[in-house]
C-alpha cells in the first residue's frame, strides 16, 4: 500500500495546473490520503473528487516511473506533503511544494538556519560564512543553503567543520550535480548525516527561474536566514524577501559602504533585517524568535 500510494501520490505531483494547497484542500474530510484512492486508477478518483479537476491534466506517468525508479537508490527519498516526515514549517508556507526529493538522512524537522550570499564572494565573505556555519552548528542549528559556489559552500563547509549538520537545496533533479565542482561537498554533507534535497524529480535540468522558485524552500526550512554579502539584485534578496513573508526572521551582516556586495546587506538592515556582528546575536534573537 505505501509503494502504491507513493505512485498515486506522484501521480499528482505530475499533473499540471494541481497546487499543494489545492491538493490539501480535496484531502479534508478524509481519514488518510490512502483514502484518497479507492480503486486502481488515479484519474478515476482525482476527476470525481478533485475541486480544481477541470484545470488540470493527465499525470505524466513515464516521470513518475522514474521517479519511483529513482527511490529505490542508496538513500533516496521522497517525502510528499501527506507523509509524516514532511517537515512541518515548510508544509505551512503560501506555496509547499508538493513533494521534496531528498539523497541523504532525513531531517528536515532539525532547528535550522539558512546561510546564503553571493556567487563572486570576497574571501572576507566567505570566510564569515565559514565562521558563522560554524559556530552556529556548535549551536545546534542545522545549517541551510543552496549548495552553489561562494557563500553557500563555505556556510555547508564552516557546518562541517564543526563537526555539524547541514542541507542544501538544489534548483534541479537530484540525478546530477550543479554546479559540479561542489558534488564532492554534497557527497561529505551526506556523509556526515546531511542531506540534498530538491522539489523537482529525474530529469529536471537547471533553469533560471528554478533557482529564484526554490529559495522559498531554503527559507521554509529555516528559523531565520542570514544573508553575507549580496548585490542590491542578488538573488538572495529574493530568500530574504520569501523569509519575511513566511514570518521568519532575517539577518544581516555590514561591511563596506563602498562596497557593491555589501549594499544588498545595508538595504535589508535599512528595512529592518536585524544586524549582526557575532554569532552569538543571531542565537540571542532566536531564543525569543521562534514560530516553531
Amino acid at each position: 500500500m505505501e509503494k502504491y500510494c507513493l505512485r498515486q501520490g506522484l501521480s499528482i505531483v505530475k499533473s499540471k495546473g494541481v497546487t499543494a494547497r489545492s491538493f490539501l484542500k480535496a484531502l479534508q474530510g478524509r481519514p488518510s490520503f490512502a483514502d484518497f484512492f479507492v480503486g486502481d486508477r488515479f484519474s478515476s478518483v482525482f476527476y470525481r473528487s478533485f475541486p480544481l479537476a477541470p484545470k488540470t491534466e493527465q499525470p505524466h506517468w513515464e516521470a513518475v516511473e522514474k521517479d519511483l525508479q529513482w527511490e529505490m537508490g542508496i538513500n533516496h527519498h521522497i517525502i510528499s506533503i501527506w507523509d509524516k516526515q514532511y517537515p512541518k514549517a515548510l508544509r505551512e508556507i503560501l506555496d509547499p511544494p508538493l513533494a521534496l526529493y531528498m539523497v541523504g538522512t532525513p531531517c528536515l524537522e532539525r532547528s535550522a538556519l539558512a546561510v546564503v550570499g553571493a556567487r563572486q564572494a570576497s574571501p572576507q565573505g566567505v570566510k564569515q560564512a565559514y565562521d558563522y556555519a560554524r559556530a552556529l552548528a556548535a549551536e545546534k542549528l542545522s545549517i541551510i543553503s543552496g549548495l552553489a559556489v561562494g557563500i553557500d559552500a563555505a556556510a555547508h563547509q564552516g557546518a562541517l567543520s564543526y563537526p555539524g549538520h547541514t542541507v542544501g537545496v538544489l534548483a534541479h533533479g537530484l540525478h546530477q550535480m550543479y554546479p559540479k565542482a561542489n558534488l564532492r561537498l554534497a557527497r561529505q554533507m551526506i556523509e556526515a548525516g546531511g542531506a540534498i534535497v530538491s522539489e523537482y524529480g529525474v530529469g529536471v535540468k537547471p533553469e533560471r527561474w528554478q533557482f529564484v522558485r526554490r529559495n522559498r524552500i531554503i527559507s521554509g526550512l529555516s528559523l531565520g536566514v542570514l544573508v553575507v554579502e549580496a548585490s542590491e539584485k542578488s538573488g538572495s534578496l529574493t530568500t530574504a524577501r520569501y523569509a519575511l513573508e513566511q514570518g521568519r526572521e532575517v539577518f544581516a551582516l555590514p561591511g563596506p559602504v563602498d562596497h557593491s556586495l555589501s549594499s544588498g546587506c545595508h538595504a535589508l538592515i535599512r528595512e529592518g533585517a536585524v544586524l549582526v556582528g557575532q554569532p552569538k546575536h543571531i542565537t540571542q534573537e532566536l531564543l525569543t524568535f521562534s514560530p516553531y
